[in-house]
This record gives C-alpha cells, structure tokens and sequence, in this order.
C-alpha cells in the first residue's frame, strides 16, 4: 500500500511542471516555501538575466520517470529567482509557451484527491499564480516599454518636424537674400554710377577751390601789398610834410641869420667895427671870416657842446619857461648904434652862449613820445656840460626872438644890403654852410653827440651827408685863416657810424628808455611767497589756499610797515582750482588779514598757469590808467585738495567734444599728451629732458643751500598731519613752520632719471622726473605809481617796475611753445632784444617744452651761463598753477637785487594753447 501510494506520488509530481534550471539540486519539500539563508547562486550555471528570460509559462517542465524516488519538485532559491524573475520581454512581444497551458483541476478531482495531491495542486495553482502575476507584469513592462517608444517617436517626429521647418524658413531666407542681393546689386550699380558722377562733381569742385583758394591768396597778398603801400604813402606823407616844414623853418632861419649877419657887418652892427681898415672894401669873404675868427675865440672861453648828451624830441614851440639872459649863436647880443670908434675898432671880447648852470626842476615841464634813457654813466667829455635839451630849446626860441629883433633894426639901416641878399636862389640857399648845418642838426637824434653823426652811410646818393659837407665846408673857411695868421678853429669829430632818422632808431631807442624812471612808472614795493611745497606729502598738505593767501598778504604788509592798509584800492588773486573761482575764500581771507573790508576790494583772475602774472599785469593796467593807486597782484593754489579729475570738465556742450574743429577738440588733451607732442615735433630727446631736470635740481638745491631764497619766501605755520601710503593717520596731528621749499631732490642722476617709466604714453619721453611737480603755495606782489610811492615815503622800498606783458596763442595740442611765441611779441613792442635781458624765468611744465623754448629763442649761451632759470624751475620747485607767475617774479626780482642785473623776463605755456611773457626792471 506504501510503495502504490508513492508511485502515485510520483505520477502527480511529474505533471508539475518545473521552473528551475536544469540540473539543479533536489530539495526537502517542506521547505520549499522557506526563506534560505543561503547563498542561492547556482552550481552549475548562473541566472539568465530577466531581460532575458522566457516567462515561467514557456520554461520546459522537468517530467520525473516512473521511478523516481521523490517525484515533488524541490523549489530552492535559484528556483525562485527563476519563478519571480520578470519575464523576458522585447520590443517584438513574448516568446511563446514551449508547453502546454495549465488547466485547473476538475473539482471531482479535487473531491477525489488525497491530502498530498492537494497540496500539489494548491502548489500547482500557486504556481500557475505566480507564473500569471509574472506576465502580468512582463505585459505591463512591455507596454511601459512601448509607451516610452512612442513617446520617443513622437519625440523625434517633432524634433524632425522642427527641421524641416527651420530647413524650409533657412530656404524661403535664402530665396529672399538672393532676391535682395539681386535688387542690392541693381541698387548698387545704379549708386556707382551716382558715385561717379558725383565723383566727376567733386574733382570739378576741387578744382574750383583750389582756383578760389589761388584767388583768395592773391587777393591777400594784394590786400597786404595795398596796405602796405598805403603805410609806405603815409610814411612817405609824413616825411614830405615834415620835409616841407623843415625846409620853411631852414628857409626862415637861412633868411632871418643872413639878415641878421648883414645887419651886424653893416654900418652901426656889431662886428662892423671888427673890420680893419684895410679891408672895408672886401665885405664878402674877409667879414664872415672875420666874424668866424671871433666866434672861435667865444667857443673857445665857454663849455657848451655841440649837442647836449642826453636830449629829448625836440618839445612844441610853447612860451618861455624861465628867463634867464642867454645868448647863443643866432642871437648875439645887440649894441647900441651910437657906439664909439674907439670901442669898434678892435674884435668883440669872448662872450658865454650859454649859461653854466641847469635851469631849476619844473613839475610841469613837456613829456616827450619816446622815454628818456638811462645816463650814461661814463665821464663827461672836456667840452660836454650839464645843459639840458630843454634848456637848448629854450635858447633856440630866445635865439629867434633875437633875430626877430635884430632883422626889425636891420630893416630900418640896410634894407639895399638885404634886398641883395633876398635875391639868391634857393639853390644857393641849400648848399650854403647854414643850410647843411642846420639840416644835419635837424636830422640828427638829439640824444647823440656830434661825434656819433654821420657822413655817408645815410646818404640816398653818393654825395656826403650834410653835416660831413658842413664840416669840409667850415675846414676850408678855418685853413683860410690860419694863413692869415689866426688861431685855429677845433674840427667836428664824426665816428663813422650810420646816420639814421630818428624814425627808425625808435624801436631801440624805446628798448634803453625801459630804465629811465618816471613819475608815472608802475613799480614794486615788494614780491614775497610761501614755500612751495609737493602736493599730498608735502608739509602743505594739510593747509588751505586761502590759508596760504593770507599769510603772502600779511607778508605785504610786514615789508612795508609804513604802509596803510587804507591806501591798497585793489587785490588782483590769480587761481585755477578752487571752487566758485576762489573769489569768496579770497576775499574772506583779504578781510582775515585786516584790510578795510569797505576800502580795498579783491577779485579772482583765471588764466591758468599764468593767472598770477595776469593778475600783476591787471592791477599795474589799473595804475596806468588812474583807477586804482596802489594794488597787489596775487596767486594761490592748493593741488592737493582740488587737483585730479576735478579739475576736468565734464559736463560740457556734447558738440564741442565732438566737434570737426581739432583745435576745440585739443583744448581737453592732458598736458602731458602735449608735452609728447612737442618733443616729437621739435626733436626733444629723452635723453635732453633728463640732463635738463638733473640741472634744474642742481641749481635748486644750490640756491637753497646758498640762502637765495630766504628774501623772498615768507614762513608758514601751519598743522601737519603724518600719513601712510595709504592715506592712514599716523600719530597726533602737530604745528610746524615751512620755511624752505621741499620738492627739491638733493643729488639726483642722470641714472636714477632714465630708470623711470614714460607717465603719459607707453613709447612717451615725458616721466615724473622730467616734469613739474604737482604743488602747493601762494605769492603776492605790491605794486603803485612811483609818484604815490615818493608821496607816502616809500621811494627808499621799490624793489623794481613793472614794464609790460603780452600774451600770444599756439596750437592746444602742443600749448608748450607758448613763451617762445609770448616773449618775442613783448620785446617787440617794447623795442628790447635778447641781449637786453640779464635774467630770465621760463617755467618749467615740462622739459620738452622748456628745451624747445631755449632753442628757439636763441637763449643756449644763456642757459649754460646761468641766467636761464639759475636757481632752477617747476621741475624742481614746484608749479602750483595759480601762484606760479608771481612766484616767478618774486624770484626775477630778488635774483636781480642780488646778482646786479637790470631786465629780467618772465613767460610760462598756458592750457589750452597760450604763452604769456613780462618785462621787470630793478630799481
């Protein structure tokens, strides 16, 4: 019964079909549904992956034979790795069942079965449960799987669909930029053709520009040739006219002399009783020999020259100013007719033409055009005497009166002798001695002797000049007389030199009256400043620039303790960067200092690096025309408080930035850009710059150690406050006492120098070294009319005056050259020449500049002897726009004081395009 109902076993188990892999290993079935422990990994081969693996349904099942021992299949782990591993799925569906499909049992079966086939069969449903949830899930997979790809085709449809639509829009463009180039082609053709023609247009025009810039040319130079023909016609005027009046007066003082020497020859005169006996029947020659051999013997008793020494234009015929009984060579003195024989019958004693003594100081007196120059200073000749040109115009006008006198007597004795005279032609009346004496008299420049008259270097023609033909003519008169025994007269001595109009000597003659002196002269009482010390590290740092103002004007003050504060009318502050102009800081520092708030007044002037020598400038143009009497020309600046992108424009007129004008363009271009500009236009080389600031130090540093500047600079007392390089506090802010200037770079090289990289532009010449400092400081400079100066006592203070200023323009874009434009436009018109000047201080911006302006004005020697900046410039000192030009004149003027030299110069560029120049000359 056992073994039946194990074959029977055997038989149920071998309809179960199997899910694990082959081969593998039998089992306990009571523990087929227990978790194993395990490692579950078979023996023999390896679990086909469930991407891979057919689902349970279509695994072969494993049918026991008849005489299997255990016909239950063993399930183990591998076998459920098998049973609930997903079924392999694919793109192209499920692998079909190998084996039939499962059927459930008939429930008579399952009446009928016994406890062991029910449990098989509960296994069998399990199972075939299992096998069912596997497919279901395979299935689900598959359509997941399916999902993705059509959701991945739909994908890539609209991806494709997207192409071909950009694909068709990049066509419909191309289509369209072929029509558009087609129709630009057909555009561009018919605008070469417009371009031709308008080019045919311009070359036409062109043309005619350049035909009308040929006629605007030759229009200008006729404009220039026709002015200059009306100047030469009026020159030409002027001297006809003064030739028509000089040749009346030599007719009337011919005719008026030859009357009066027929009246004292004749019967009754003067020297009729001069004549011997012997000769009464000869009244041509022998009487003017005579009368010539008396009038050597007057000169010969009295000291009066020829010409004065040092005369002026000869003033308008006005009234005698003083009257005292002078004689002179036209008017001698008249005798009484009922002299006695006695008294005529020998020569006239000697008589004094001219008094010895200068006639007394008028207030009044006339002012010539043209200066007076300084005295010479050389000894007086033997023959020269203290006689004035004025006082030789007053001798000439009572000379007249004499003849006038004379002639009326003459008149009532002699009128057959006179009759006779009157009948020479005027020819003869030209070529007398009388006419060429007084023609050359008139001609000559009264400053010169007769010594530094001419014979033919003026001449139009071959023939001598008058005062040559006068002398030859008086030579012969004198040899006539010495072979008669008489003394021998003195002959004129000529040196040679070119006799000029005085026309044409007035430039020069201008240039030596800048140091004669004159009531109206502006002159300078005193020119002080601070110490110029380097912006941002320097010890003014910390110091305002009113600050600074106010201790120059209170310096004013201390150098002229005799001087009110009431008398000062005006204050001239040159400043660049200070807001609103400075004018309200500089007038409260005015009022600070003490000056009458209701008395003196103050305005700001601007003309950048030469706004103080403005400012000295504007207040000695108020002197000169009478508004003010007294008034200071000042200067301050403050770089490091107002110095950098503040002192650019910014909000300016758009056109001007973008103007076709390049010169409004150039007005903002950095200096240093310029200084580029004017080394590579001039020639400047690097290695100039550098040896030209080494010697702008040396001669700093050796002013400074020499104590020049200590006249000159006034002591600031200020608080400083030490800082870092990164602008930090360090230490306690404390008070100090600037007295020297400290950009002064003791001992610099050549070496050090060429170490230094360009600071304007990557291939520039233009360095730190080479340049100016960047500077704090103030100066001032008092000034009034020499008049008001003797009038308040100060005479014994003047330091110097004021001459003149002028100011020039240039390209901005190399606004260095300006000096050499200003200096020469001011000597001109003050008819000075280089060799005039003794000093000269040109500021030095940059080092190109100054080089250029040294060359171009002829001033090498100059500068290599020292009297071109010789206690150095900007590049050493310092350059604080505002003050800088009257720190330049204060150190002009006490350099001359020291050095002894006379006229002095003083020019600086100006931003923008400008050269400003003036002349000084000490007291």
């Amino acid at each position: 019964m056992a073994s039946d109902s194990d074959d029977h076993s055997a038989q149920l188990e071998t309809t179960i079909p199997s899910t694990e892999a082959p081969n593998s290993p039998a089992m306990d079935p009571s523990a087929s549904f227990r978790t194993e422990l395990n490692d579950d990994r078979l023996e023999s081969s390896v679990v086909i992956p469930s991407s891979l693996t057919p689902p349970p349904s279509s695994q072969s099942a494993n049918h026991a034979g008849a005489g299997m021992v255990n016909p239950l299949p063993i399930y183990v782990g591998s076998q459920r790795s098998g049973i609930f591993s997903p079924p392999a799925t694919g793109i192209q569906g499920v692998t079909p069942r190998t084996s039939s499909e499962y059927t459930p049992p008939e429930p008579l079966q399952v009446a009928e079965a016994s406890s062991e086939e029910l449990r098989i069969m509960v296994q069998l449903s399990i199972t075939e449960h299992a096998r069912l949830k596997m497919e279901a899930a395979h299935h689900k997979l598959q359509f997941s799987l399916l999902s993705l790809q059509a959701d991945e085709d739909a994908k890539r449809a609209a991806v494709e669909h997207e192409m071909i639509r950009m694909e068709v829009d990049a066509l419909r463009k191309a289509e369209h930029t072929r029509q558009a180039r087609r129709d630009l082609n057909d555009n561009v053709e018919s605008v070469q053709a417009q371009r031709l023609e308008i080019k045919v247009l311009d070359e036409t025009l062109d043309q005619c520009r350049s035909q009308m810039a040929l006629l605007l040319d030759e229009l200008d130079m006729l404009h220039k040739k026709a002015k200059a023909a009306r100047k030469v016609i009026q020159q030409k005027d002027e001297q006809l006219a003064a030739l028509e009046d000089e040749r009346d007066l030599l007719l009337n003082r011919i005719r008026e002399n030859r009357e009066h020497l027929n009246y004292m020859c004749s019967p009754g005169g003067l020297f009729h009783g001069a004549i011997a006996s012997n000769h009464a029947t000869d009244h041509g020659k022998q009487n003017f020999a005579v009368l010539l051999q008396a009038l050597s013997q007057g000169q010969e008793n009295n000291s009066a020259p020829t010409t004065p020494i040092a005369g002026f234009r000869p003033a308008a015929r006005l009234p005698s100013k003083h009257t005292r009984n002078v004689q002179s060579m036209s008017s001698l003195p008249t005798t009484p007719v009922a002299r006695s024989r006695l008294e005529q019958s020998g020569l006239l004693p000697s008589v004094n033409l001219v008094p010895q003594t200068e006639p007394a100081y008028r207030q009044g007196r006339f002012v010539p055009e043209t200066p007076t120059p300084a005295r010479s200073r050389e000894r007086r000749n033997s023959r020269e005497s203290t006689i004035s040109a004025e006082d030789n115009e007053e001798l000439a006008r009572q000379a007249l009166q004499s003849v006038a006198a004379a002639s009326f007597m003459a008149s009532q004795t002699s009128l057959s002798q006179r009759s006779s005279h009157r009948q020479l032609e005027e020819e003869d009346v030209f070529e007398s001695q009388a006419s060429q004496a007084a023609s050359e008299m008139l001609r000559r420049d009264p400053r010169e002797s007769f010594e530094v008259a001419s014979s033919v270097g003026n001449s139009r023609d071959v023939t001598p000049a008058p005062a040559e033909k006068s002398a030859k003519l008086q030579a012969k008169l004198y040899g006539g007389l010495n072979k008669s025994g008489l003394a021998t007269a003195e002959k004129r001595k000529f040196s040679g030199e070119e006799l000029t109009s005085p026309a044409a000597k007035m430039p020069r003659l201008q240039g030596v009256a800048v140091l004669a002196k004159a009531p109206t002269d502006v002159v300078i009482l005193s020119s002080l400043r601070t110490p110029i010390c380097r912006s941002y590290r320097g010890q003014l740092k910390d110091a305002y620039p009113e600050e600074l103002l106010s201790v120059v004007l209170r310096g004013s003050l201390d150098a002229n303790p005799n001087l009110d504060k009431n008398a000062v009318d005006d204050v001239a502050v040159g400043v660049v960067l200070s807001e609103l102009g400075g004018s309200k800081a500089a007038r409260m520092a005015l009022n600070h200092v003490g000056f009458n708030a209701e008395r003196t007044s103050l305005y700001t002037t601007n003309r950048a690096c030469a706004s103080s020598l403005q400012s000295i400038a504007l207040v000695a143009a108020q002197i000169q025309s009478g508004m003010i009497d007294v008034g200071i020309g000042a200067g301050m600046e403050s770089m490091t408080r107002n110095y950098g992108s503040r002192a650019i424009p910014v909000d300016a007129w758009p056109a001007l930035k973008e103007s076709p004008v390049k010169e409004a363009r150039d007005c903002v271009m950095p200096m240093g850009l310029t200084s580029e500009n004017v080394a590579k236009r001039y020639n400047v080389s690097r290695a100039d710059q550098d040896v030209f600031s080494v010697e702008s130090h040396a001669r700093a540093a050796r002013a400074r150690s020499e104590g020049r500047f200590k006249d000159e600079i006034v002591p600031v007392t200020t608080r400083f406050q030490e800082t870092d390089k990164a602008g930090n506090k360090v230490g306690e802010e404390k008070t100090i006492t600037v007295t020297e200037d400290d950009g002064i770079r003791v001992g610099v090289t050549l070496e050090a120098l060429a170490k230094l990289k360009p600071a304007f532009s990557a291939d520039g010449a233009s360095t730190a070294g080479n340049s100016s400092q960047v500077s704090d400081g103030a100066a001032a400079t008092l000034l009034m009319r020499r008049s008001t100066a003797t009038a308040l006592g100060l005479e014994g203070n003047i330091l110097g005056k004021f001459v003149g200023a002028a100011v020039a323009g240039c390209k901005p874009d190399e606004m260095g050259v300006g000096p050499a434009i200003a200096i020469p436009k001011l000597l001109a018109q003050l008819g000075i020449q280089n060799s005039d000047v003794h000093r000269w201080e040109i500021n030095e911006a940059f080092a190109s500049q100054a080089i250029h302006c040294v060359r171009e004005l002829g001033l090498e020697k100059d500068w290599e002897q020292g009297n071109v900046n010789p206690d150095g410039g900007a590049i050493a000192l310092g350059h604080p726009l505002g003050a800088t030009g009257a720190r330049l004149t204060s150190t002009l003027l006490h350099g001359l004081k020291r050095t002894g030299g006379e006229v002095g110069v003083v020019s600086m560029c100006i931003g923008t395009g400008m050269g400003m120049a003036g002349v000084f000359v000490r007291e």
